[in-house]
């Protein structure tokens, strides 16, 4: 009896491991993909999200691309901040704040 339960708690302890392994393949699989993602053709005015930078839970920076221009906007909450607006002939804006509503 006792060899009964040695054998059903390693064969349990060996599931649980393997159930967590894919789980962490998974969120890499996940991550590894997010991280893919390439910017799509442009069409007219459209916004595009190029790329997104996370600072932590509650702060990052963002580069959206419309038309010829594209914007690098810091993201926090309740709030955006223009750092750099670049135009085909690489000329910036100054800075701008805005507030989200």
């Amino acid at each position: 009896m006792n060899g009964d339960f040695t054998m059903m708690m390693v064969k349990s302890i060996a599931a649980l491991a393997l159930v967590l392994a894919l789980f962490a393949l998974l969120v890499w699989a996940l991550k590894r993909l997010q991280g893919a993602h390439l910017p799509r053709q442009q069409q007219g005015g459209a916004l595009h999200i190029m790329q997104r930078l996370s600072l932590d839970a509650q702060h990052s920076v963002v580069e959206v691309s419309r038309g010829n221009s594209r914007y690098i906007l810091a993201l926090s909450q309740g709030h955006i901040t223009l750092i750099e607006h670049i135009h085909e002939d690489n000329t910036e804006a100054s800075q701008e704040d805005y507030d989200v509503v």
